[in-house]
């Protein structure tokens, strides 16, 4: 079912079209520039939308008991309906803002230049005349859809879940259906899964959070986090900030934002092989790269069998003798 709006924002960058909701200030869509459909369709390709038959999306809100705050239901507003990130410019910031009864909560989403990592930034500030304490959340919610997955070569779509000592674990809605996630953890990450692309919540290495995955229903889950609580004084104000990827399984990039987060690359049970080889490939790639261009993997792979038949050339040399 279509999923309440009160009005897109949308945010243009080199890398991504991204459509911001004032209701929760959800982020409700986000194509990728640099990734087309298809070979045939050269169109940006669609990670995350609410329009079926997607359903990807990212929310973020408080919760505590009797207090005053935003849930991702509430309504915020935005100076502008449309941001673009200027010539030359490294960082885009588009604010959102929500007040009631002297607390103000400003979210805040930052785009950088060449960059899957979106920057979540939640600031509140307490002018209500007592202490305010709420805990900020951030979830992850889609279906089973995935449009570049293949029916002859089924790949895994649905959750996933870091912590630095349950390590890598999948979980797909059937799994949360049966038991529902709840653990607490110190770091960590979590993100949705599907063939080449994700989307993945990472909280700083040394915060202490709450992780819960639930199914909505048949088809739909939910994966999130709830951060310690802010406890604000009077007067006074508290940020709290996550790291939002949205984009491509790009390793080296994913391994330098959280520990384990290249594990979304998953081998399986030939990992003692693949890692190994897609590092010589890649490091070959790198090589051939200024002189082939848009060819460099090919010959990379080509190289590689070349090497791989070196090493084990006196092997098949006895095997032919």
């Amino acid at each position: 079912a279509a999923q309440p709006s009160e009005g897109r924002v949308t945010v243009n960058t080199d890398l991504f079209t991204i459509e911001l909701d004032r209701k929760g200030a959800d982020l409700r869509f986000a194509s990728l520039k640099q990734y087309a459909v298809s070979l045939d369709d050269k169109s940006a390709f669609t990670l995350m939308s609410d329009q079926a038959p997607y359903l990807f999306l990212a929310q973020s809100g408080f919760s505590g008991q009797n207090v005053t705050a935003p849930t991702h239901h509430d309504v915020f507003t935005s100076a502008s309906n449309r941001y673009q990130i200027a010539d030359y410019a490294q960082e885009l910031r588009v604010p959102f803002v929500w007040e009631k009864e002297g607390i103000k909560v400003e979210k805040t989403y930052s785009f950088n230049r060449g960059s899957y990592v979106i920057c979540l930034e939640v600031k509140v500030t307490n002018q209500s005349g007592q202490t305010w304490q709420a805990s900020p959340y951030t979830q992850l919610v889609r279906n089973n859809y995935d449009p570049s997955a293949s029916f002859w070569l089924p790949t895994y779509t649905g959750g996933a879940l870091y912590d630095p000592v349950n390590k890598f674990d999948k979980y797909d809605i059937t799994d949360v259906t049966k038991q529902p996630i709840s653990q607490d953890s110190t770091g960590g990450w979590l993100a949705m899964l599907q063939h080449y692309f994700l989307a993945a919540v990472v909280p700083a290495s040394d915060a202490t959070v709450h992780y819960y995955g639930k199914a909505l229903d048949d088809n739909r889950m939910a994966l999130g986090m709830v951060a310690q609580p802010l406890v604000i004084a009077s007067g006074a104000s508290a940020t709290n900030s996550v790291h939002l990827f949205v984009g491509p399984k790009l390793q080296n990039e994913l391994e330098a934002l959280a520990l384990g987060l290249d594990l979304v690359v998953d081998y399986g049970v030939l990992a003692f092989m693949a890692t190994p080889m897609f590092w010589v490939i890649e490091f070959l790639n790198n090589m051939v790269e200024p002189l082939s261009g848009l060819w460099s993997w090919g010959w990379a792979i080509i190289l590689v069998t070349i090497l791989l038949k070196a090493v084990f050339y006196k092997l098949s040399e006895a095997g032919y003798k």
